[in-house]
């Protein structure tokens, strides 16, 4: 028979086979005195099984009896212990931050890391790896310290729930050199304190130079942008051809050997690629137009000539008659709406942007009543009263 018997479990089937040896098989097995654990019982095969009901400790002789009556006994003691609870059923827990700010020897640093998605409060620890020298993480959560060492540390941290409930971060922690006190800087100037402008399509070309710290210096843009086309090299030649009409503000930095810089606003004027002169000036016609009548419609056409087509037609000064527009084909049409004068000035201006003005007074009357409308208007009158004398008879008949 072994000589001891392996514990059980509250709840937890058992199972043990007792067996004899140096007699004559078969052996026959029962409990001599004590009592077996609760919910268990012995075989006479001499097999101990069941499931304990109990938490206890029990004693008891067991007798193993071979074919010819021989016996021993052995006592045992089994020990049940209380039933292991189920582990609990975990929420999906979230450590944050995900990732931890990179530090500096000698500045101190401060992180907490908080857990969520489970049942507070939560508690924190190291399971694998080492912190930066220096830094410590306490139970709640706050990783702090002052490094003392530039290295990059790999740690796997643990929150635990009010639970047992736990998640677990792998962490890198970049901790850099302390950063050196920033240099006694020189005032540096930079030339030109203002830069010329270009024009669309010509080559520009302009060099920024540093004085006052020490060469050589770096130059860069901080703010703003380059008229497009144009460039900045590092050694300060800004360059290119513009391609673009406009007003444009850039900040440029010169940096000396030491780190040490200067900044300056420039503004650059981009102007409209100059256009050869009017070798002839051009003309439009007409010099005059007709009479332009209140209420009627009316379109006269300009026509341009000794330039080169095409022509675009705009309103210098002054104000078109009321009700009335200009195209930029040269086509002035609609129906004006007051009567008046009307002085204004209209400029054409060709494919190579040469202008010719011209100024023009045009008069808007009223409308004068044609023979047939004065006829129609005057046998209307007499229809009325050849009317109203009628009636006079035929009621002075009656009357009579």
């Amino acid at each position: 028979m072994p000589p001891t018997l392996p514990n059980g479990i509250v709840a937890a089937a058992y199972n043990q086979a007792i067996t004899g040896s140096g007699g004559t098989a078969p052996y026959t097995f029962g409990v001599s005195s004590g009592v077996l654990p609760a919910g268990t019982t012995l075989s006479a095969a001499g097999v101990l099984a069941g499931t304990p009901t109990a938490a206890a400790t029990s004693i008891a002789t067991i007798r193993g009896t071979d074919a010819n009556g021989c016996f021993a006994e052995v006592v045992y003691t089994i020990v049940i212990a209380p039933a292991v609870p189920p582990p609990p059923v975990c929420p999906v827990i979230t450590l944050l931050p995900p990732t931890l700010p990179n530090g500096i020897v000698a500045v101190a640093y401060n992180q907490a890391i908080t857990g969520s998605g489970g049942t507070a409060p939560y508690t924190f620890g190291v399971t694998s790896g080492v912190l930066p020298t220096g830094l410590t993480l306490t139970g709640t959560g706050v990783l702090s310290g002052t490094p003392t060492t530039a290295a990059t540390s790999t740690v796997t941290i643990r929150g635990t729930d009010a639970n047992g409930c736990f998640a677990e971060v792998v962490l890198t922690i970049v901790i850099a050199p302390a950063v050196p006190p920033p240099p006694v800087c020189p005032v540096i100037t930079l030339s030109p304190p203002t830069l010329p402008n270009g024009i669309v399509g010509v080559g520009y070309s302009q060099t920024i130079t540093g004085n006052g710290g020490t060469a050589p210096y770096t130059f860069g843009v901080t703010s703003g942008a380059l008229p497009a086309g144009l460039t900045l090299t590092s050694a300060g030649v800004l360059s290119g051809t513009p391609t673009t009409v406009g007003t444009t503000s850039v900040t440029i930095r010169g940096t000396d050997a030491n780190g040490c810089f200067a900044e300056v606003v420039y503004t650059m004027i981009e102007l409209p690629a100059e256009v050869p002169p009017c070798l002839v000036p051009i003309a439009f016609a007409p010099a005059t137009f007709g009479p332009i009548t209140a209420g009627v419609f009316f379109s006269q056409a300009f026509i341009g000539s000794l330039g080169t087509p095409a022509y675009v037609f705009t309103v210098v000064s002054g104000a078109l008659p009321t009700g009335m527009t200009l195209s930029p084909a040269g086509v002035l049409s609609g129906t004006p709406t007051s009567a008046g004068d009307y002085t204004f000035t209209i400029g054409a201006t060709d494919a190579l942007l040469c202008v010719f003005e011209r100024s023009y007074t045009a008069t808007v009357i009223v409308a004068v009543p044609t023979l047939p409308q004065i006829f129609m208007v005057l046998l209307a009158v007499g229809l009325i009263g050849l009317g109203y004398v009628r009636l006079r008879r035929n009621s002075t008949h009656r009357l009579a």
